[in-house]
């Protein structure tokens, strides 16, 4: 079967933090959502425990509800744009002590810096290192990422298992090789059964 695409890449401290990057920057969003969803149900839940919210009569716990939903929604989206406004920047900080500590413990173990390639074919896409090869089928893939110069890909660590972890594949948008990014997304969403949008971070 002949590929469509290919990464090439060979790691470095750069490389690492973009990877990282995008590692990162999604697993804060995430936490960040699931936090704010957590507080939010233990107060109206310690509202409703130790408070009178409504009056106690029916149309006024409607209202407080609709009330308390409204503030959450606005509380909720503030929230969001503090992260991608601020707490971003601790988190690209983050990312680049991350890359700089990877890069040098991965240094330790081998004399030459990795040699990775991702070949992207019709049904499966591939991970190449000198000492290892897996394929990956697209049904495996959950989750596509972007940054401003990074991709990543998230996928099922174990196809037979509903509830496990995700591993992720990340790299540079410049190593692509030979092809349009644009043209190579499209690709992927069409043969990721389970994405629907590439998530931007």
């Amino acid at each position: 079967m002949e590929k469509k695409y290919r990464v090439s890449y060979t790691e470095s401290e750069k490389i690492l933090t973009t990877i990282c990057e995008v590692y990162d920057i999604d697993n804060s969003d995430i936490m960040l959502k699931f936090v704010a969803a957590v507080l939010g149900v233990l107060v109206l839940i310690m509202m409703f425990i130790y408070g009178n919210p409504g009056g106690g009569t029916t149309s006024g716990i409607v209202m407080f509800l609709i009330k308390y939903i409204a503030s959450f929604i606005a509380i909720f989206i503030a929230a969001m744009i503090f992260n991608r406004k601020i707490w971003r920047g601790a988190v690209k900080a983050s990312a680049l002590a991350g890359g700089q500590e990877n890069f040098a413990e991965r240094m330790k173990k081998r004399k030459n810096p990795l040699k990775v390639k991702m070949d992207f074919y019709d049904d499966h896409f591939t991970n190449i290192t000198p000492n290892k090869q897996k394929e990956y089928p697209y049904e495996l893939v959950t989750k596509l990422l972007e940054t401003e110069d990074g991709f990543g890909i998230k996928y099922k660590t174990d196809a037979s298992q509903t509830f496990v972890p995700n591993g992720m594949m990340g790299f540079p948008k410049n190593t692509l090789e030979d092809a349009d990014f644009d043209e190579f997304k499209n690709f992927l969403l069409e043969r990721c059964p389970n994405v629907k949008k590439i998530k931007k971070l």
